[in-house]
């Protein structure tokens, strides 16, 4: 009888321990009804398997804030040909026939451009240390679900979302 009893309750306990993927639908189910515009409305429909997530060089801000400023050489640069170009194509259609490359300004605009592209050059270089010396963290997961709520204009919609939850299985976006 003892035996039985501690069976039973070994099983009882078993059965209602969660595993971490139905922690974390638990989780998405909990943030939908707290964050959704009729959560009366929502009605889940599937779950996709609950993945690991790991850091990346990309999210770094250094690594954004270099993207940022070679995203600004490269524009700066095709403004500066645009300018050129227009100016050349102004002369042109004018009948002048000088080269505008000469002028003193466009020849600074030029210098800038080459000073520009060196920056860009070792921009590049740093990101690539970036790269190599990047090491990922486990810091998290992931999990997509599928379900239909109704949106702001009360119109039931489906939609389909990637949830990122924190190393304790919590709903971080």
């Amino acid at each position: 009888m003892k035996n039985l009893c501690i069976l039973i309750i070994s099983s009882f306990i078993i059965s209602c321990s969660q595993n971490p993927q139905q922690i974390a639908e638990k989780s998405v189910r909990d943030y939908l009804q707290k964050n959704l515009n009729d959560a009366s409305s929502y009605e889940s429909v599937e779950f996709g398997k609950l993945d690991s997530t790991f850091s990346s060089v990309v999210s770094l801000k250094q690594y954004q804030d270099s993207l940022a400023i070679i995203d600004t050489i490269k524009n700066t640069n095709t403004y500066i040909d645009e300018q050129v170009q227009n100016l050349k194509d102004e002369n042109s259609s004018q009948g002048y026939t000088f080269d505008v490359e000469k002028i003193p300004a466009i020849k600074e605009m030029r210098e800038m451009q080459k000073s520009y592209r060196k920056r860009d050059s070792l921009i590049h270089i740093y990101l690539d240390g970036l790269r190599n010396n990047f090491k990922q963290e486990f810091i998290g997961f992931s999990i997509t679900h599928k379900y239909r709520g109704k949106n702001g204009l009360g119109a039931l919609i489906l939609k389909t979302d990637t949830f990122q939850l924190d190393k304790n299985l919590s709903v971080t976006n």
